[in-house]
């Protein structure tokens, strides 16, 4: 157990500079290549330089650039804010699965569709230069950015799922299923189904985001009332 990570579960977050806390998820991305700060080396030799050798003294920083690379589905939530973003800048938030994140402000210089196959899935990249200096901070607590949702019809015998949601720094999950905000005994995995004794009543779920770090839980919202 050495630490080694895969990307799955990181995500990319913008916020206006005006208000820098409240974040935008971008839904779909992937292949993040994140900034790469170089230092300029200058030239100080002068005629006294030791042994006639050149001297230097580190210079300005440049802090790079980055982009990334997202599934398009044209007019979607995260393509009209991209849209939107582009020639502007913004709050750049990417966390990483374990809960580690950097934060950096920077120019949306360029976001497209790419070139589309007839057989290959559609994607478009984002490309951004970044100003002033990257912040880095340490794991944190899951933070829930999309509430979890469930799929299926409320009806008795059929089977109803749990979408975990989106999270920043997740780790594992645990569920509870709910009848009318009540907690259905045993109904802790991540898949329900509805009895004669639900009819009448709504299904939620409550998903628990558990790492290192803590625990949050959010809910997701009423399913229809259960019919027979």
């Amino acid at each position: 157990m050495t630490g080694e990570m895969i990307g799955h579960g990181t995500t990319i977050q913008m916020a206006l500079l005006t208000a820098p806390t409240v974040f935008t998820a971008i839904v779909g991305a992937f292949g993040f290549t994140a900034p790469q700060p170089a230092t300029d080396s200058v030239d100080v030799t002068h005629f006294q330089s030791v042994d006639r050798t050149r001297e230097f003294i580190p210079g300005l920083t440049g802090p790079g650039s980055a982009s990334f690379a997202m599934n398009y589905v044209p007019g979607s939530v995260s393509d009209v804010y991209m849209r939107t973003a582009r020639g502007n800048q913004r709050v750049v938030k990417v966390t990483w699965p374990n809960g580690a994140s950097i934060q950096f402000t920077a120019t949306i210089t360029g976001y497209g569709p790419d070139d589309a196959a007839v057989e290959g899935k559609l994607t478009a990249t984002c490309n951004m230069e970044v100003s002033g200096t990257t912040t880095y901070a340490a794991a944190a607590a899951p933070l829930n950015i999309i509430l979890p949702a469930i799929s299926g019809q409320a009806k008795v015998g059929v089977v109803l799922t749990a979408f975990d949601g989106i999270w920043d720094s997740p780790g594992t999950f645990t569920y509870l299923w709910r009848k009318s905000a009540a907690g259905i005994p045993g109904a802790t995995t991540n898949t329900y189904t509805p009895v004669v004794g639900d009819i009448g009543s709504v299904i939620t779920v409550r998903v628990t985001a558990n790492n290192s770090t803590g625990s949050t839980v959010a809910t997701s919202a009423n399913t229809d009332v259960v019919v027979a």
